[in-house]
């Protein structure tokens, strides 16, 4: 991920938890994922969504870190 305009250069990883209680169940499923500045390692978030199955799963919580990790960059916090 590269954030515009600054070109903050990102990585991350995404997953996906389904719940459930046997295997023959329709899960919920939970998205996370985290991401880390590489320009300044120190910065790292990791969120997790509850109900992504038809939200996109896991993919639906990239954006939502996105723009976490821009607000916080563009207020230049130092964690």
């Amino acid at each position: 991920y590269t954030n515009e305009p600054a070109q903050t250069r990102m990585l991350g990883k995404t997953g996906t938890a389904e719940l459930k209680k046997s295997l023959d169940d329709e899960a919920e499923e939970n998205g996370w994922f985290v991401a880390m500045n590489t320009e300044q390692p120190r910065l790292t978030i990791a969120m997790i969504v509850e109900d992504v199955k038809e939200r996109g799963g896991s993919h639906y919580v990239v954006p939502l870190v996105k723009r976490a990790m821009d607000a916080l960059l563009a207020d230049e916090i130092t964690p």
